[in-house]
Formats: structure tokens, C-alpha cells, sequence
């Protein structure tokens, strides 16, 4: 069976939405252009990759230089892709049809509930004309429809093959392990001494030992709010948990209650009372995954060995590699023979010595990135050991912060119009944030209350609102990208 959905094969409703989502507006610095690709007789300009960065670098948040560099390496060689397959589809004599076109405009106009006015708003904040929007569309679609002639219509599953993959893996297609657990926590508390919360920890241990009730016990001394239910966590899969905490207590039986285990947030005394072994999949229920498997193999295979027969046919000379894409700003006259300065792609600042608002805004990021990924511990490290937000401690806050994230499926968020002040020990950051989740679209205004732990800044309070959904104004608010320069003002409005 043929992968219905593979790479540079999008039904063109997907493919307009993802073209609009990920190019570029106009670069806000002036730069010296040149060429970093030249293949044949046509080239791809520095500017043309470093645009394409920009937006990929806004839309995940990359901010490391070693998530750039990896961005800049995949995109030159995406777009070096997308040109040789072109001069593919010129020998196979393979064009798009213009109602095909046509129907991927329309299809993103209708995702984006957008007149034809709004479309072409929407195109120009991009950077885009609707000529060119128009040209990239039909690109795509040549590009899809070469690989469904060269690759995909070469790729077949047999039932053997499905079968055998089954028997040798029947691991990877079944439900997890899970356990039910309860716990006592026992906070480290600020200004006391950890050995303190230790010495708690290991007395009210010591009691269940001698049989006293571990509900009982988890009421009048954790520190959890899971307290008033007797420490329930509930079932939880691997990966859900601190992994210190996830270790101890996935080795526990039923029944057993462990000794006291230290995490960050002080020292947990955990009990297993249920466990749902893995149960695997039956062959017919794993047997759609399977094809879809082996079908992602084979065309990476095939696709990989096509891209190299073109290059070996074609000239392809890469002028600026991904080293050279961090693009000089025009010097002021009378400059020109300066050296230029180093960017800080090339050689990256200390972390002591960055400045604040770097550190506001890598914090803020790195909080969108995890609550758009669904990852629930990196989500976590955001947050201080001492967070609190007025009516709840972390603990409170990280339970509300799984359930969001277990209720939520595909969460889209944008950041716009960050500020900042300094207040006694503290940084307040406030900001506007779009949040897409299902049928949830909502605008809401969000107050981080952020301090310096370990040379890494934290978060130590939060507050939030909902606001009025007015998308279109809050669309021409400066949006937070890796490249925003966040101002410490002296005042919030």
C-alpha cells in the first residue's frame, strides 16, 4: 500500500496554509545580498535562505545557536531540493493545472475565514505578492506530483512484509505500562536548611513502616496539593513525571511503599496501589501503522537516492554555506573597510554577562515552545522551585498545567507586544497571547514575575486574563520572535 501522505506530497489546502504560516515578512535590517547557491543557470540568493531561517526560527522558537545552525543547514538544503526536483519535473514534462492553484487559494482562504481583501492583507504582512504566492503554490504542487512518479508509485508493502515487521517488533504496538500512585511530599520550605525537610520525611516513613495509614499521613503532612485526597496522583505513563520520581516509583509493587526520594521540589514518599501491565496490539489493530511505517522508509530511501542521481546530474556549487548566513548589516558610510563585528551566532556571549532582556525573552520562548510541543517537564523547568501565584504553590499550579495539557490536542500560541520593568529583586514581564487548541481561540494577557536562579532566569509568579477576541488588532502588535529587543521600561501601562 502506497503512504498516503509523505514528503513534498500536500493536498494543497495544507500546503497554503503551511506556505503562509511559514514565510517570511521583509527583513528588518538592511543587507548586502549575494549568492549562496548556484545550480545550473539559476542561483538561491543568502537572502532568499536567511529569510526563510527568520520565520522557521519565529514560528519554533529557535534560539541557540545550535538550533539555528541546524535550521540554516536543513532549509539551504530543502531549497537546494526543491530546485533540482523542478528541473525533474521539465524532463518528465509534469506542470500544475491553474484550477489546482486556484483551489489551494481558495482552501487557505477558507481556513483563515479570509475575503479576498483580508487574503491579500494577510500576504503582504508575509512579505508576499499574490503573484508570488501564487508561484510558490504552483512549485509545490509540480514538486508533489514528480515524487508521486518517481517515488511513490514505486512503493508497495507486501502482506509478508507487514506480517514479519509485526512479529519482530510486536513491542513497539501496544498501550504503555502504567501506574496508580499516591505520595507524600515534604517541601523544602525557603530559609530552612533541606536537611530539615529531609528529617521530616524520613519520620513520617519511619511511621508507615509501623503500619500507620498512608492516606492518613499524606493529609496532615504533604505539602502536595493532592494532600486532601490522600497524596492520589492517579494513573500516570512514563515520561509524565520528574524523572527521579518517575524511577523510584515505577520499580515499586503494588502495594509497596518506597523510601523517601528527593526531586527538586523536596523529598516525595511514594506508594504504588495499581498497575496496568502493557497491553499489546493485536496484528489487525497495528497493521495500519505498520504500512505507514514502511512506506516512510522506503520513500526516505527512494527520495534520498533521487535527490543524489539529480545532483550528479546537475551543477550544484554551494557559494555561502549555512557558516556564512548570519548576514552583514550594510556598513555607514565612511565604514567600509572596517572589520566587521562578530555576531553572536558566530560566538556566542557567556551567560553571566548577556543582557536581561535576552533572558526575558529566551524565558518566554522556551515557555511557548514547551506549551506548543505538549512537553510537560520542560514546561516545568520554567517555573522556580518557589513559584507561587497568589492562590496556588508549583505543585497546584503543575497539576492545572497537566490537565491542560491532557485536555488540549495541537496547541498553537502567538506572543505580541512584550514589556518589561524591573521591580525590587523582580522583572515583571506582561505580554498579549493568542491561544488555538480545538475549538478554542482566545486572546488573553499574561503577567510573568520572573528572578535570576543559578545564572538562568525563572519564573516565580504568574497571573493571566481573558481578554476581548480582537484578533485584528492584536495582529499588528510587534510579535515576539529570536530576534525582538525587549526594553525594560519604567513603567507598565
Amino acid at each position: 500500500m502506497i503512504n498516503k501522505v509523505q514528503k513534498h506530497q500536500i493536498w494543497p489546502a495544507f500546503l497554503a496554509a503551511t506556505l503562509l504560516a511559514f514565510h517570511p515578512g521583509p527583513s528588518s535590517a538592511t543587507i548586502v545580498d549575494g549568492v549562496a547557491v548556484k545550480i545550473n543557470e539559476e542561483i538561491i540568493t543568502i537572502s532568499d535562505v536567511q529569510q526563510r531561517v527568520d520565520e522557521v526560527a519565529k514560528v519554533k522558537s529557535l534560539t541557540s545557536p545550535d538550533e539555528l545552525k541546524k535550521a540554516e543547514e536543513s532549509i539551504l538544503e530543502r531549497m537546494i531540493e526543491d530546485k533540482l526536483l523542478l528541473y525533474r519535473a521539465k524532463e518528465l514534462g509534469v506542470s500544475a493545472e491553474e484550477k489546482d492553484i486556484d483551489q489551494a487559494i481558495a482552501d487557505v482562504k477558507k481556513k483563515n475565514n479570509a475575503t479576498d481583501e483580508q487574503f491579500k492583507a494577510m500576504l503582504e504582512r508575509n512579505g508576499f505578492t499574490y503573484e508570488k504566492y501564487r508561484q510558490e503554490i504552483k512549485e509545490q504542487i509540480i514538486i508533489s506530483k514528480v515524487t508521486g512518479m518517481d517515488i511513490r508509485s514505486q512503493i508497495n508493502n507486501s502482506g509478508k512484509e507487514i506480517k514479519d515487521y509485526y512479529e519482530a517488533n510486536k513491542h513497539e504496538f501496544a498501550e504503555p505500562e502504567e501506574i496508580k500512585a499516591s505520595h507524600i511530599l515534604i517541601a523544602f520550605r525557603k530559609g530552612e536548611p533541606e536537611e530539615k525537610a529531609k528529617r521530616k520525611a524520613q519520620e513520617v516513613y519511619q511511621r508507615l513502616k509501623k503500619g500507620e495509614e498512608f492516606a492518613s499521613l499524606a493529609r496532615l503532612y504533604s505539602d502536595d496539593g493532592t494532600s486532601t485526597d490522600g497524596g492520589n496522583l492517579g494513573f500516570f505513563k512514563r515520561g509524565m513525571m520528574v524523572s527521579k520520581f518517575e524511577e523510584a516509583a515505577f520499580k515499586l509493587r503494588v502495594g509497596e511503599v518506597g523510601e523517601p526520594v528527593q526531586t527538586q521540589f523536596g523529598w516525595h514518599i511514594i506508594k504504588v496501589t495499581d498497575r496496568k501491565e502493557p497491553k499489546p496490539h493485536s496484528f489487525e489493530e497495528a497493521r495500519a501503522s505498520i504500512e505507514e511505517k514502511l512506506s516512510q522508509d522506503k520513500f526516505k530511501k527512494k527520495y534520498k537516492e533521487l535527490i543524489n542521481s539529480l545532483k550528479a546530474k546537475n551543477f550544484v556549487e554551494i557559494l555561502h554555506g549555512p557558516a556564512s548566513l548570519a548576514l552583514p548589516e550594510k556598513p555607514e558610510k565612511g565604514k567600509e573597510n572596517e572589520k566587521p563585528v562578530k555576531t553572536k551566532r558566530e560566538e556566542p556571549t557567556k551567560k553571566d554577562e548577556r543582557d536581561i532582556s535576552e533572558l526575558i525573552k529566551e524565558i518566554i520562548l522556551k515557555w511557548k515552545k514547551s506549551v506548543e510541543q505538549e512537553d510537560f517537564n520542560e514546561y516545568e523547568s520554567c517555573y522556580s522551585s518557589n513559584f507561587n501565584s497568589g492562590q496556588e504553590d508549583k505543585n497546584q499550579w503543575m497539576k492545572q498545567a497537566r490537565e491542560m495539557f491532557r485536555a488540549n490536542d495541537k496547541i498553537q500560541t502567538d506572543i505580541r507586544d512584550v514589556r518589561a520593568l524591573k521591580k525590587d529583586d523582580l522583572y515583571v514581564a506582561t505580554f498579549g497571547q493568542e491561544f488555538t487548541s480545538g475549538q478554542e481561540h482566545s486572546l488573553y494577557e499574561r503577567r510573568f514575575y520572573l528572578r535570576m536562579e543559578d545564572d538562568k532566569m525563572k519564573i516565580t509568579g504568574e497571573k493571566w486574563i481573558k481578554k476581548k477576541p480582537d484578533f485584528e488588532a492584536f495582529s499588528t502588535k510587534p510579535l515576539l520572535t529570536s530576534k525582538t529587543k525587549i526594553s525594560i521600561l519604567d513603567t507598565l501601562q
